[in-house]
């Protein structure tokens, strides 16, 4: 009797030398030889190893026959409303994989994402390894089992070479993808599972997960007891200054980037422009997102931060950043008059690289110019750029409306 690894490295389970074969033929080993077992006798196999509380898959994990045993665990795939249910222990670099996948090859909210099943594999030879929490199954309804290829060529060498970056401490995939089966005869480029031994090189356990979850290079998903709505994407917020987004600091460009950090799905706490220990945690996990490591995710933003929140930054000179009175009374921002609310509108005119003249409180013709300046740089066009804030104007300078 040959033996695998099971879902344990200490742990050798017996499995024959002709379920192996059988199972490693199907899925186009060429060196395999098959089982000459018929259909009814693989089907009797099957049955028989349910029947036994220590039943193995096809690769070797000890099966696992529903789905709210404790050695199972549910996470949702991070960017999608998608989730699977595998083994607890694996969970994490599932995720990260189907991550990369999301991103790089193909979304995965737009079709069906199944996990765990109880239930024999479709080609014969056993236990699927759905019935061990091992596999899955994503986007069938383009790949489809049909065995045909529906993959690009460019999807499939970036299958290849997101499933290549999960190796063990000496080398070998952790992963097996039915797109590598046999094309016409096992080809299942829908099924992605912990890799049997005669396709990645030997059997995988848990330690060798452990090793990989401690390499990633992606964030790693923790399990989720209930999915989360994916963020929404976020609009372009315009530009901003990169001296006015440090800690400590409260303007409009630090409430736009609170604005763009929620949109993204990150937590920078009240969207009040001021640049607090919530907003600073915020960036720093968005950095972290992108793959900063170390002192380079210190939570201040720079310009690859803000591209990916689709802001863009303001090259040009930025007067020293200031802290202002966040609220105003709109009736008082008027051509002529003089007043305190005015001068908050000034320095937070001047704060913003606008030029209202005097910070006397003065609504003059240089406010009126500086305002109607700010309004052309937001997109207002005609009559609507006449110099009088409004709503919109006020909020881009940090300033909340109050009556």
């Amino acid at each position: 009797m040959a033996s695998v690894t099971s879902g344990s490295p200490s742990k050798l389970v017996p499995v024959s030398p002709a379920s192996l074969a059988k199972a490693a033929a199907t899925r186009g080993d060429p060196t395999a030889k098959p089982s000459a077992a018929p259909a009814q006798s693989l089907k009797s196999a099957a049955a028989t190893l349910r029947s036994h509380t220590n039943a193995t898959s096809l690769n070797g994990w000890a099966a696992i026959q529903s789905g709210s045993d404790p050695r199972m665990a549910r996470g949702t795939v991070p960017g999608t409303h998608k989730s699977i249910l595998v083994r607890r222990e694996i969970l994490p670099v599932f995720l990260d994989l189907l991550l990369r996948i999301n991103r790089e090859v193909m979304p995965l909210d737009k079709g069906p994402l199944d996990s765990w099943e109880y239930r024999d594999a479709r080609l014969g030879g056993g236990l699927s390894n759905h019935a061990s929490g091992t596999a899955i199954d994503f986007r069938y309804d383009v790949l489809k089992a049909d065995h045909k290829v529906h993959m690009t060529g460019a999807q499939r060498a970036k299958m290849e070479s997101i499933l290549n970056s999960y190796k063990t401490a000496d080398g070998h995939r952790v992963f097996g993808w039915g797109g590598e089966w046999k094309p016409g005869v096992a080809c299942d480029e829908m099924h992605i599972e912990v890799g049997q031994a005669w396709q990645v090189g030997r059997s995988i356990g848990v330690r060798d997960f452990q090793y990989v979850q401690a390499h990633l290079h992606h964030a790693s998903p923790t399990a989720a007891p209930k999915p989360k709505p994916a963020p929404k994407p976020a609009p372009s917020y315009g530009s901003v200054h990169l001296a006015w987004l440090k800690p400590g600091l409260t303007n409009g460009d630090v409430k736009r980037l609170q604005t763009a950090l929620h949109s993204a799905g990150y937590k920078p706490g009240p969207i009040n422009g001021t640049y607090d220990a919530q907003t600073r945690a915020a960036v720093r996990a968005l950095q972290l997102h992108l793959g900063f490591k170390g002192a380079d995710a210190d939570g201040i933003p720079g310009a690859k931060s803000l591209a990916a929140l689709k802001l863009s930054v303001d090259s040009g000179s930025a007067p020293k950043p200031s802290t202002f009175a966040p609220t105003v009374h709109l009736h008082l921002l008027k051509r002529g008059l003089t007043n305190a609310d005015v001068k908050e509108l000034q320095r937070a005119l001047t704060a913003h690289g606008y030029k209202p003249g005097p910070i006397d409180g003065g609504f003059g013709p240089k406010t009126q110019a500086a305002v109607r300046a700010l309004q052309l740089h937001l997109g207002f066009k005609g009559a609507d750029a006449d110099g009088l804030p409004g709503g919109k104007s006020l909020d881009a300078l940090g300033l909340t409306v109050t009556s």
